[in-house]
């Protein structure tokens, strides 16, 4: 276990550490342009797992982001627009996919997230946490019984590395995202799922 004295030396040469990075790059730490305010775009694959990933398949995710950096730190603040849409699996105990009157859940996701740069150069890795909410629709096992869509609250955390392209940044993250709820075909309390997403940040 560490002592006292031993958490100050480590706390201090971080702090340190940090302060002489941000010194040597005053201007552009935390997002490799001067401008304050950049757009990102992307898309990738969604994975669900835990109780959710039972019950549905892979899917995609379309993301587009503002990204808002202050001059000399390596915090950037960010917020996404994210759309994601899962099919349900065919198991057991449900009907056959083509009696769904939908077999697909969307999910459209406001964000507000912390972006803490880690590194400098023409490769930066990069950590990423928030929370917002997302607008649920979910599948619709029949007609008859239509499902309501309902806006669930989420937190979200990962990491990504963003790749210096000209005046351009190509990026790649992968993030958790914990959404809240206990209604309609999903029948858990959290949706857990994996958005893999590739863009450019101009």
């Amino acid at each position: 276990m560490l002592t006292t004295r031993t958490r100050y030396l480590v706390g201090l040469a971080t702090l340190l550490t940090l302060s002489s990075v941000a010194a040597a790059q005053p201007a552009d730490f935390g997002s490799g342009s001067r401008r304050p305010i950049r757009i990102m775009i992307g898309g990738g694959a969604s994975v669900p797992i835990g109780d959710f990933g039972d019950t549905y398949d892979s899917g995609y995710n379309v993301q587009g982001s503002l990204l808002f950096n202050f001059a000399g730190f390596p915090i950037a603040l960010r917020t996404d627009v994210n759309y994601t849409r899962l099919k349900l699996k065919d198991l057991i105990g449900l009907p056959p996919s083509s009696s769904y009157s939908s077999d697909a859940t969307s999910l459209l996701g406001g964000l507000a997230n912390l972006s803490f740069s880690l590194g400098v150069g023409p490769i930066r890795p990069y950590v990423i946490a928030g929370l917002g909410a997302f607008k649920i629709d979910p599948a619709e096992l029949s007609s008859a019984t239509p499902t309501e869509s309902s806006i669930e609250f989420a937190v979200n955390g990962g990491a990504g590395l963003r790749i210096k392209l000209g005046s351009l940044e190509a990026f790649v993250e992968g993030r958790l995202n914990n959404v809240y709820t206990d209604k309609g075909v999903i029948d858990t309390k959290t949706i857990q799922m994996i958005p893999v997403t590739f863009g450019i940040i101009f």
